[in-house]
Order: C-alpha cells, then sequence, then structure tokens
C-alpha cells in the first residue's frame, strides 16, 4: 500500500522520508523471506524423515507460485540440486516427488526437468513424475512459436527412459508426450533419428501382452506421425521387432474400435501408395476406414509423379465403393480419399480426359440428390461427414477450371445443392460449406438471393456472409477463397447489397459473430464503391445505424470491435482522387460520430484490450481503431492517447499499431501529419505539426520492441519529408527568395526532399 502511495504524495520531504522507510521496510523484508527460502531448502536435504521434505517442498512450491521473484531466490540458493536429491532419497513417496516436479517446472523450466530425468540412479517414479507434468503442461517444451531449445533434448530423454526402464507403469505417460512431440516436425525427425520406429515396435508388443489400448493407440499414431517427417524404410521396419505381427495383434486388440483404425492408418503409411490399396483385404471395416483415412492425406498433393498415380487409385477406390456394404463410418472415410484424389487432379484434366474422374464426379453430384435425414438422436444414414466429404471436393472441382465448373451445373448440382440447405437446420458447419459450394458454382447473385430469403435464419446469413467475405477479401489466404466469383454484380446492385447486408445485422443484433462478420463484409463491399458521397442519404443511414448498434452491444468482443474499426475506417479514410462531394459525406459522418461519442468508445474498447498480457496478438484492431481515432479527432489525439496508455500491458505493440497507422494516413495526406495539434509533451509543453509529432514519437518510443523502433523510423521519416517539403515550398513562393539565384541553402532542401521520396 505504501508503496503506491509515496509517488502520489505532493510535498517532497514527506514523499523523501517515507520513501526512505518504505524501501528499508521492503529490504527488511525481502531479507526474511529469503532466509525462510533457506531454511526450507535445508530441511528438503536434511534427510530427517519424508513428511519434513513433503512440507518444505510444499510451502516453497507455494511461495514460488504466489510470487515470481522467490522463485529466482529458490533456483539462486542452491534449490534445483535440493530438489533432485530430494525426490531420489524419497523416490517412493509419490506426493513428495510430485510437489518437487512441479516446483522444478516453476523455477527450472524444461532444463530443471531435463536434470530430474537425468538423475542417476534413475527411479520410475521420478520419470512418472516428470512425464505427467509433461503431459499436462506442454508449455515446458514449446509456444506459441514452436518447440522450445530444449525440446529435442527432452524428447530423447522421455524415448531413451522408456527404451531404458520397459516397465507398464511408464507406457501410457511416455507415449502420450511423445505422441504429441512427434506432431511438431523437428521433434518428429529427432525421434526417427534416434530409432522412434523400432522403439514404437518394442513399446507396442508389450502394450499387446499389458492389453494397454491407450498405449497401443499413442504408438499406432506416432508410427504415423514419423512417416510424415521422413519416409521410413518399410521393409526394415516390418521385420525389425516383427511390427506386422505387432500391429495386427493390436488389431485384433481393438477389433471394431478405434484402435483397428489407427493400426489402418499406420500400415498405410508405412506401406505407402499404390501398396496399401492391398490392405483392404487384410484389416477388418474399421482398419479399412484408417487406410482410406490415410489415402485421403496421401492423395492430397502437389508433386506431379503422386498426381499420375491418382486415376488408377480412383478406379480402385470406385470398385471398392461398389462392393462394399453402406455403412455410413466406412462410407465417409470413402468419399473423403475420393474427393482428395478429385481436388487433387481437377486441375490438371478437363472434363472427358480422365474416366475415373469424371466416374467420381458424376457419383458425388448424384449423392447431392439423396435428402439429409437429422433424427433427433443424431445423424441419419447420409451423415454429417459424408456431406462435408462431398461439398469440399465439388468445391475445389469447380474453382479448379470453367469447364468443371460448366459440368457440374450441367449434372444439376445447383439444383441438388439449393435442396439440402433447407434439411442441414442447425448445423452452422454443414450450412456453411453447402453455401460455399453454391457460390462457386454461381456466384455472388446465389448468395444475394439466399441471403435474402433466409434473412431470420442465423446459420444460413452465417454462411452467406463468410462466402461473400471469400470472394471479396484478397488479403485471406486459404483452400476456400472465391476470388473472381462477384459474377454479374453491377456496380448500382451495390448499395442494395449494403442496405441488405445492414438488415441482415440488425435481424440477429445479439450474435457477436455474426456482426463481425457483417462488419466486415460492409466494409469489402464498400471497396466496390468508388467513393462514399456516391451512397444515397438512406444507404448511409442504415449502414450508420448498424455498426452503431454492433458496438454498443459488442464494444468488448474482439472480432466485433476488430470489424467494426475497419469499416468505420473504410468510411472515413479519405481515397485517392475523390471529388468535394465524397469529402464533404465523410466529414458529415465523422461528425455524426463524434456526437455519437464513438471516439471515447473507440478509446475505451483500445485500452481494454490493451490491458491484456497477450495483447501483442490484437495489433491489427490497435491499428484499426487508432486509425479511426486519427480520422475523427486528429493525430494529437492519438498520440496523447497513446501517452496516456503508458502503463498498459500492451503499450509497445499499440505504439507500433498507432504509428503504422499515422504513417499510412499521412503517406495519403499530408495534412494528416502537418496539421497535427494540441500533442501533449512531457513539462506540460504542447506542440504541434511534423514537429511536435517527431517529439512525440521520441517520448514514446523508451521500449526495446524492434516492430515498435521500426514503426518509429518510418514515422520519423515521413515527418522529415514533410517538414523539408513545406520548407522548400516556402522557401520557393517567398518574393525575396523569387528575386535572387537559387543558393546552397534551396539545393540543400530539394536534395533532403530527393532523399526522402527515394
Amino acid at each position: 500500500m505504501l508503496v503506491k502511495l509515496v509517488p502520489q504524495m505532493n510535498n517532497g520531504n514527506l514523499q523523501q522520508a517515507t520513501a526512505e522507510l518504505v524501501g528499508n521496510a521492503v529490504r527488511l523484508c525481502q531479507e526474511q523471506v529469503m532466509g525462510c527460502v533457506k531454511l526450507l531448502i535445508q530441511a528438503l536435504v536434511s534427510k530427517q524423515s519424508p513428511e519434513l521434505a513433503l512440507d518444505a517442498a510444499w510451502a516453497l512450491n507455494e511461495m514460488a507460485h504466489k510470487n515470481p521473484l522467490v522463485a529466482g531466490w529458490i533456483r539462486e540458493v542452491g534449490g534445483l540440486q535440493a530438489l533432485q536429491e530430494s525426490v531420489v532419497v524419497y523416490a517412493s513417496h509419490t506426493e513428495h516427488v510430485n510437489c518437487c516436479t512441479w516446483l522444478v517446472r516453476m523455477i527450472g523450466g524444461a532444463s530443471g526437468l531435463l536434470q530430474l530425468l537425468s538423475t542417476e540412479p534413475c527411479r520410475p517414479e521420478v520419470v512418472v513424475a516428470v512425464l505427467q507434468v509433461l503431459r499436462k503442461d506442454s508449455g515446458c517444451w514449446r509456444n506459441s512459436a514452436g518447440p522450445l531449445d530444449e525440446a529435442p533434448q527432452l524428447l530423447r530423454s522421455v524415448a531413451q527412459r522408456l527404451a531404458q526402464l520397459s516397465i507398464p507403469e511408464l507406457l501410457q505417460d511416455a507415449t502420450t508426450v511423445l505422441q504429441e512431440m512427434a506432431v511438431e516436425p523437428l521433434l518428429g525427425h529427432e525421434l526417427l533419428k534416434m530409432g522412434g520406429a523400432q522403439l514404437m515396435s518394442v513399446t507396442l508388443q508389450m502394450a499387446v501382452r499389458c492389453q494397454d489400448t491407450s498405449t497401443a493407440e499413442s504408438c499406432c499414431k506416432i508410427l504415423s506421425a514419423l512417416t510424415k517427417v521422413g519416409r521410413v524404410d518399410c521393409e526394415h521396419l516390418l521385420r525389425s521387432g516383427d511390427l506386422l505381427s505387432s500391429l495386427q495383434a493390436a488389431a485384433q486388440m481393438g477389433s471394431g474400435g478405434q484402435l483397428e483404425e489407427d493400426v489402418g492408418q499406420s500400415l498405410g503409411f508405412i506401406l505407402g501408395l499404390p501398396e496399401a490399396l492391398q490392405l483392404f483385404d487384410r484389416v477388418g471395416q474399421r482398419g479399412v476406414r484408417g487406410v482410406l483415412l490415410t489415402i485421403k492425406e496421401l492423395c492430397t498433393t502437389e508433386d506431379l509423379e503422386a498426381i499420375r498415380q491418382l486415376p488408377a487409385i480412383m478406379g480402385e477406390l470406385l470398385q471398392l465403393q461398389k462392393k462394399s456394404p453402406r455403412n455410413a463410418i466406412f462410407l465417409s472415410a470413402l468419399l473423403q480419399a475420393l474427393g482428395a484424389c478429385c481436388s487433387s487432379l481437377a486441375p490438371h484434366c478437363n472434363p472427358g480426359d480422365c474416366a475415373p474422374l469424371d466416374e467420381t464426379i458424376k457419383m458425388l453430384v448424384s449423392r447431392l440428390y439423396e435428402p439429409v435425414q437429422i433424427p433427433e438422436e443424431g445423424w441419419g444414414y447420409f451423415c454429417r461427414d459424408e456431406v462435408e466429404a462431398i461439398f469440399d471436393p465439388l468445391g475445389k472441382v469447380t474453382l479448379a477450371k470453367d469447364a468443371w465448373r460448366d459440368v457440374l451445373l450441367k449434372h444439376g448440382a445447383k439444383e441438388a445443392a439449393s435442396q439440402r440447405i433447407s434439411e442441414l437446420v442447425g448445423d452452422r458447419r454443414l450450412e456453411k460449406y453447402c453455401v460455399w459450394f453454391l457460390a462457386a458454382l454461381a456466384g455472388m447473385p446465389f448468395v444475394v438471393q439466399e441471403l435474402q430469403r433466409h434473412l431470420q435464419r442465423d446459420a444460413v446469413v452465417d454462411a452467406c456472409m463468410c462466402a461473400i467475405i471469400d470472394i471479396l477479401d484478397d488479403d485471406l489466404e486459404c483452400d476456400w477463397l472465391l476470388s473472381g466469383r462477384t459474377l454479374m454484380v453491377s456496380q448500382q446492385e451495390v448499395p442494395g447489397m449494403l442496405e441488405l447486408m445492414a438488415q441482415a445485422m440488425l435481424a440477429h443484433p445479439q450474435d457477436a459473430l455474426l456482426q463481425s462478420r457483417g462488419c466486415h463484409c460492409l466494409a469489402l463491399l464498400m471497396r466496390m464503391v468508388q467513393h462514399v458521397g456516391d451512397l444515397n442519404q438512406a444507404c448511409l443511414t442504415i449502414i450508420m445505424k448498424t455498426v452503431l448498434k454492433a458496438y454498443d452491444s459488442h464494444y468488448e468482443h474482439q472480432s466485433a470491435v476488430r470489424d467494426v474499426s475497419f469499416l468505420l475506417r473504410s468510411l472515413l479514410e479519405p481515397r485517392h482522387g475523390q471529388d468535394p462531394q465524397a469529402e464533404w459525406a465523410q466529414k458529415q459522418l465523422a461528425q455524426h460520430l463524434q456526437q455519437e461519442g464513438t471516439h471515447r468508445q473507440l478509446e475505451s474498447s483500445t485500452k481494454h484490450f490493451c490491458g491484456f498480457v497477450d495483447a501483442c496478438r490484437f495489433a491489427e484492431l490497435f491499428e484499426n481503431t487508432l486509425a479511426c481515432i486519427v480520422l475523427l479527432n486528429g493525430a494529437g489525439r492519438m498520440l496523447n492517447f497513446l501517452k496516456e496508455s503508458a502503463d498498459l500491458q500492451g503499450h509497445p505493440t499499440l505504439c507500433a499499431a498507432g504509428m503504422k497507422a499515422l504513417f499510412e494516413l499521412g503517406s495519403s495526406r499530408s495534412s494528416v501529419l502537418s496539421e497535427a495539434n494540441g500533442i501533449l509533451l512531457d513539462g506540460g509543453i504542447v506542440a504541434q505539426g511534423c514537429q511536435g509529432v517527431q517529439a512525440a514519437l521520441r517520448q514514446l518510443v523508451r521500449h526495446p520492441d524492434e516492430a515498435l523502433k521500426q514503426a518509429a523510423v518510418l514515422l520519423d521519416g515521413l515527418c522529415v519529408a514533410g517538414r523539408t517539403m513545406h520548407m522548400l515550398e516556402t522557401l520557393l513562393i517567398s518574393p525575396s527568395v523569387q528575386e535572387e539565384k537559387p543558393g546552397a541553402r534551396t539545393q540543400e532542401l530539394k536534395d533532403n526532399v530527393t532523399r526522402c521520396l527515394i
């Protein structure tokens, strides 16, 4: 309490005296806490009793958990070594070992856990405790950017202990950890390099002997992952450790269940194509499903050599489809495998070039004519996976070539899919797939028509909005883009589409996701309008009503705020070559938003998200909200807002986003910087113009953040160019200067401008 009060005191003498006393108290408190830490560590290594050691470990755990500084003190006074010794001495006391292991995680991270795994003599109880920490907290070995530097060594240690101990108690924990790690390409390659495939063969045999289904499933998944990071020599694999018989035994143990399917996938990946096709007669139905899912993954390829094999593979799959029983679980996997072949092959073939491809496409369209039944207790005969497995490849085939689109239209795919929309009520994902496919076939006009017909159905509205985004947003990168599918939309139709989108949003005001996507759609549709001034008053009115209502209802919803500010920026930001009418319209919009207090709401939302520990993920949101603040209240207010937010967690990210926004706005219109005013600097100084912006930059860039520094350099360079240009213009239009010959100062100014422009 006193620490926080001292800076707020006004009397200098009292403040200084209080600060000294508070400082002394803090130092004394730290000394006492450090004494407690040393006492507890001595208790850990005293070897008097397991109860004493557990008490000490528990107390240290609580202290470190509540105060990160204490974790550092424990480490400084030899806590890691003490914990390592204590777990060896009392290895048979599970609670103590677990408590010590979690404390090692807190104070030593991945390196500390590695030390525990390396402790000799190796005690299974210690290894199990470390594995449980790794299972429950993957942050031990990876972060959002990928595996940590210690991750490969951790993986090697886990694998080595599994091979060394080979006891049933370790199997499930170790294979679960290795399964999660092996999915990472770097770690999967490391495991493969150290003989992970052979280790999994031995572990699988042990799991089969112990009838341990969970461990067997993990072994199969690890084997599948290893084949993806580097081709395993299947002949060597099948000989070493008798893997084939182990997999067959595992399939029998898990007959009809997930394990049999995992075995099928493992065998499929190990054998590869086309050899995997031979497995259909050697495994059960769930095993066949696993093989088919593997074929789907292997056939999703851009490799030309692999694509040449696809017609023959499709022929085999079509034969399997004709002779196999109609089982929903099996059939969905078969359709997925056939669909993957279609998606990969269609860009390289024209209709009529490949008979299996033509036959498969015709079969998939014919399946669209079958009604979807959704009984109360789940999906019916035509199950969800089947629906998705048809819409996805047919959509990608449609996008591959216009000739394929014509074939699908000729087969009646549009009519068949349109009939399915009303049967997919309650499943947003499938309705989205259906509308996306129809948008690929029929373009924007169909999407608009469906939106008009189903304005009150939130799932269809959501699907239509997603389709419009896929059509219009050229900044996205994914497999479902519908670029170029605007198809017969004239500029005269855009105002009507804007009003329709606003009506769709107003029909579902409480759905934050729909409000977010609706704003995104409105912003993208605005790009099809030459200038804001081209829109009539009624259209602008409903857009403003909609966006303000969305903001009022969802001002703390991340995607809603991001897209509301994106839309506001697209409405307010001047466009190149716009006429006075457009400028007047934007000023009217800005005045209306100021009267509604939107600028204050933008600041409030921005502060809310800037307070998050992971505020760096909101950079796009910050850029748009801060750009809107500039457009509504000027650059000076935005810079002052950055200064006022200095104590928030995400301040470096916020400043970088603000400078980027100001750079972009200032690049398109120099007056944004030159007319900046009311910029508050340290010491109560008020600055303005480009010089004031530069002064504010110097005070804001006090954090060693690379993105912040880069943004500041760019903005500072733009300010230098603006100031130099202004000086040059002033110099050239001055009468006294016009009478003189151009001197060295004039030439220097010109050179500066040239350098800035370059």
